[in-house]
């Protein structure tokens, strides 16, 4: 579960001897924190029955399960979590006598904090009593969503069902806007009213978002406090309970990625109802041709999954399709809505060619932008035009990103990542390097890469990296060719910061665009700012298209008066990306030169990594952290100057 949201725990050091208690009395919040547990500190002992295995809700690389007073009421429920992996052997239905630590997971969203109530225990083995085993769970309880409602979340007024079976009614799906890897979409009640329901049970890994206005006569799960927003977590296919009408369909997959010529068109999608799926086919076709139907068949390990193998394809064909089930009540459903009319499809691209340009890569995309070719192995030769330097690496960083162009404007540039687990390692390149690189083409948060380095030759260096010459409504009338290219706009003005190193710039016909951080520059800019000709690397990050100088010198005859300097503030600014996988700039501004520690660490409190420590001047610094050898899940970046500090959550998805 921790893999899916951010925050930091808080374990606080035992401040007196153990104390028994029932779980209302643990959660008991204080006067002066309306979401925090009055006995936060304190070593307790509690009994209960788990209300969730060990093995129910993923926990990355730590343990977890939710313990209930089988006599209900208010404030009933707890997390139980340990740090370490697989130290519980807990399941639903055992009643347990559980020793720990009252502790606080705290997460904070636009200011506002919450606390989620823990029960930290020292030693699982011995702190963790089996009293017996196979005991009823107590019922759901019905919680009008309006104690859920994310707008209400400084009242805190869902904290009387932290961590308790709950059940909501007539819930329609009104937003499936989070990235995939967050696992949730958003219901409303008739009243407006609206929750979070999470995904993160082992057994709803595959089940996607359900299609907007998608009905639930009920929805049950355990409430999880997390970023103001009281989640509702199912607990598995039976908690999702369908109002009458047509059935849903989600999490729909086409693979195998970098499908070649030999391989079978592999289908599977979720078909839930509220009473039975009667029939189910997808509908394919190659390079616009005429549909033919495929039987889904139901996965007879998991009720709502049906899965497909259609024949294989020669290579060069676009294979598309659509799925189509109908219920015993004769509702139909497609996916997408529209069935066989719709003006766009999932699809998979067969090759078996091994793209040489970044053209061939970039060119051919999905409607989302992915590349035809991800997955395949490509071999480029290109010249770099974002290097070792423009990114702020520092020697002993473990991985290096870069910018390759193998020819001037849209479609001739791609983002390599590369790190030290690869086959090879590119070490310390520059602007001008030309080079041949073999790697694999993949997409990561809407980014085409090449990545899994295996082999890099380098041929020369100092050679020319131009920029090409553009502007701004070029640009964004179809970003997705610009994806990484190096470009060049002439007469812009700096029109506000957007905050997080970020500014918003304008041409001379008020067209505008999101400049980024992702480079080393620190010019100081202001409102009103104007420069000849401005350069940087056009990318995608946060939901939109921004173009990321590398340095101060992509910044050509900046003029203009700035206002009034405003002072420098002592700030951890951003990530960038967050989430990621593996890295992310960290970027950060000091009031005054300091003595500076920037450092990472895990749930836990343990330091993972230590990016920065030493001596630096005021203004705006970056440093970049790797995460390729730690587990996915939750960190906390924290920076330390002259007796102030700061924090910032960060969560690596791999």
């Amino acid at each position: 579960m921790r893999s899916w949201i951010l925050g930091l725990l808080v374990l606080a050091v035992p401040a007196m001897a153990q104390v028994e208690m029932t779980i209302s009395e643990m959660q008991a919040v204080s006067p002066t924190s309306p979401d925090s547990s009055i006995h936060c500190g304190e070593l307790v002992t509690v009994e209960g029955i788990a209300l969730s295995s060990s093995e129910h809700f993923y926990s990355g690389s730590h343990s977890s399960f939710y313990l209930i007073d089988e006599n209900g009421g208010d404030y009933s429920g707890v997390l139980v979590y340990h740090p370490d992996a697989d130290v519980f052997d807990v399941y639903v239905g055992d009643r347990l006598r559980v020793t720990g630590t009252v502790s606080e997971y705290r997460t904070t969203s636009s200011g506002i904090v919450s606390n989620m109530t823990e029960l930290v225990p020292g030693d699982a083995s011995v702190d963790v009593e089996v009293i017996d085993y196979e005991q009823p769970l107590p019922e759901p309880v019905f919680v009008d969503m309006w104690y859920l409602d994310p707008v209400r979340h400084d009242e805190h007024v869902g904290e009387r069902y932290e961590g308790m079976l709950m059940e909501i009614h007539d819930a329609v799906v009104v937003d499936i806007s989070a990235p995939p890897s967050f696992r949730q979409f958003t219901v409303a009640d008739p009243q407006g009213n609206r929750s979070i329901i999470r995904t993160a049970a082992y057994s709803l890994g595959t089940y996607g978002r359900p299609p907007l206005g998608s009905t639930f006569e009920v929805i049950k799960g355990v409430i999880y406090q997390v970023y103001g927003n009281y989640n509702v977590m199912p607990r598995d296919i039976d908690d999702l309970i369908l109002a009458v009408g047509p059935p849903i369909i989600s999490g729909t997959v086409v693979g195998p990625c970098g499908a070649t010529s030999g391989d079978l068109i592999s289908i599977s999608t979720n078909l839930s109802d509220n009473t039975a799926i009667d029939e189910a086919f997808v509908y394919y076709r190659v390079n616009g041709g005429s549909f033919s139907e495929y039987p889904l068949v139901r996965d007879l390990s998991n009720p709502v999954l049906f899965t497909a193998d259609l024949p294989a394809q020669p290579a060069g064909s676009l294979v598309e399709f659509y799925i189509y089930a109908m219920d015993d009540e004769g509702n139909p459903s497609y996916h997408p809505a529209e069935g066989a009319q719709a003006t766009s499809f999932p699809a998979l691209y067969v090759s078996d060619a091994m793209p040489a340009t970044c053209a061939a890569i970039q060119l051919d995309t999905y409607p989302d932008g992915g590349s035809h070719l991800q997955c395949h192995e490509a071999t480029l030769t290109g010249t770099i035009t974002f290097g070792y330097s423009d990114f702020g690496f520092l020697p002993e960083d473990t991985f290096r990103n870069y910018l390759l162009a193998d020819a001037t404007g849209a479609g001739n540039a791609i983002y390599i990542y590369n790190n030290a687990g690869h086959a090879a390692y590119m070490d310390s390149l520059e602007r001008g390097d030309r080079i041949t690189v073999t790697g694999t083409v993949t997409e990561y948060n809407g980014l085409t890469e090449l990545t899994n380095i295996s082999a890099f030759t380098l041929l020369s260096s100092g050679n020319d990296s131009p920029a090409t010459l553009s502007t701004i409504p070029a640009l964004l009338a179809d970003p997705e060719p610009w994806e990484s290219v190096l470009v060049e706009l002439a007469d812009i003005t700096v029109v506000d910061s957007l905050g997080y190193g970020e500014w918003l710039v304008r041409d001379d016909l008020n067209n505008e665009l999101v400049l980024d951080n992702l480079g080393v520059w620190d010019v100081q800019l202001f409102a009103g700012a104007h420069m000849d000709f401005l350069r940087g690397a056009m990318t995608w990050n946060f939901g939109a298209w921004k173009i990321a100088p590398r340095q101060n010198d992509d910044f050509v005859n900046l003029t203009g008066v700035a206002q009034p300097v405003q002072p420098l503030r002592f700030t951890l600014d951003s990530a960038s990306p967050n989430p990621f996988n593996p890295t992310t700039r960290i970027a950060y501004t000091l009031d005054a030169p300091a003595q500076v520690a920037l450092s990472v660490f895990n749930v836990a409190g343990q330091r993972v990594a230590t990016l920065v420590e030493g001596s630096q001047s005021a203004g705006s610094h970056s440093a970049v952290f790797d995460g390729a050898g730690l587990a996915s899940g939750l960190y906390v970046a924290r920076l330390d100057a002259q007796g102030q500090s700061a924090q910032m959550k960060l969560l690596l998805v791999k």
